[in-house]
């Protein structure tokens, strides 16, 4: 495998890992902000039921936003990843909430948004793998590459952002063909 990059190409995954490194804690913010400011008034128990969708959402955006100056990729990059990380953190707050788990708490929440951010980086890969599909014969490998990056961003919770910007940046790097637009990068 080469591991030399073109100008584009790096400045593609620098792109990618800025923004996403900046849109993640960005997103938990919102969801803070949202939860006091509108859930709590609804819904009084502090939750996560919101983090998923505006983590998603913001991640989404942010990675659509450079995507989008090499490609013409749609805006369903944005409404796949606000789907697709929200539900299952909605399903998780929802079981979390209707059963009594009293014995290794840490471990259960832990684990718990660990396996919620595997499903919805699986749901988001499902959902985002047909926008690649016109731009690389490997789109189908963003099915299997979305759930494991997002498992593995939460095990560095607040370099999360970072280490999901790493990883999807230069897997998309391998799948796209960013280097053929050195010099020709579209203000889309």
């Amino acid at each position: 495998m080469n591991l030399k990059f073109t100008r584009s190409e790096k400045q593609f995954w620098g792109r990618m890992v800025l923004v996403t490194g900046i849109a993640w804690p960005a997103g938990i913010i919102l969801a803070i902000f949202f939860s006091y400011a509108v859930v709590n008034l609804f819904y009084p128990k502090e939750t996560n039921l919101i983090v998923g969708l505006c983590l998603g959402a913001v991640v989404g955006y942010s990675q659509w936003f450079v995507l989008k100056k090499y490609f013409k990729v749609s805006r369903w990059w944005i409404w796949a990843s606000t789907i697709g990380i929200g539900l299952p953190f909605v399903a998780q707050v929802i079981y979390m909430e209707s059963v009594s788990i009293e014995n290794d708490l840490i471990i259960s929440e832990l684990l718990g948004q660990i396996i919620t951010l595997f499903s919805g980086g699986l749901l988001t890969g499902l959902l985002q793998f047909r926008t690649l599909k016109p731009f690389s014969k490997r789109s189908n490998w963003w099915i299997i590459i979305s759930p494991l990056a997002w498992a593995i961003s939460w095990a560095g919770f607040f370099l999360g952002g970072v280490i999901l910007g790493l990883i999807t940046g230069f897997v998309l790097l391998r799948f796209l063909d960013i280097s053929m637009l050195d010099g020709l990068e579209t203000s889309g």
